[in-house]
């Protein structure tokens, strides 16, 4: 898999070798904030904002207006406390409930660690938005108001 992703990325353009271990495809592997950024814009709209309601519990999670939950076999299963309110994930799965495989805590942006996140509702277009506090930027999401 990781040979045909790189054979894509070089078919493109994006890198100049279509060897995976080449160190130039390589040169980006350490900028964590990078690798998540491409992750949630492949991933989006799979989207999920965490609602703490008690620091010893865990946390309720909402994709659009469905509650979901962590698989129980995920790392974040057990986690009570998350520094941010939204996990990007791979798949939605139901069975004894609606659970979330492969998720990863994001920012919402590069520069939001220290501030407020909100969502807000365009009347116009009827679609949600995520804006930080201090922050004329907006990104549209798929959750509820």
């Amino acid at each position: 898999m990781k040979k045909q992703f790189c054979g894509l990325l070089y078919d493109t353009g994006f890198v100049h070798c279509p060897d995976p271990d080449h160190d130039e495809a390589n040169h980006n592997s350490a900028n964590t904030k990078l690798i998540k950024a491409v992750l949630c814009a492949g991933l989006y709209p799979n989207v999920a904002k965490i609602v703490q309601t008690r620091p010893d519990r865990p946390p309720k999670l909402y994709d659009q207006d469905t509650k979901v939950k962590f698989h129980p076999k995920s790392v974040n299963s057990d986690e009570t406390t998350f520094d941010n309110k939204f996990v990007i994930y791979h798949t939605k799965v139901k069975s004894t409930a609606v659970f979330l495989h492969d998720t990863s805590m994001i920012l919402p942006s590069p520069s939001s660690s220290s501030e407020e996140t909100s969502l807000s509702r365009e009347t116009e277009t009827n679609r949600s938005l995520l804006s930080t506090s201090g922050s004329s930027s907006r990104l549209p999401t798929a959750l509820p108001c």
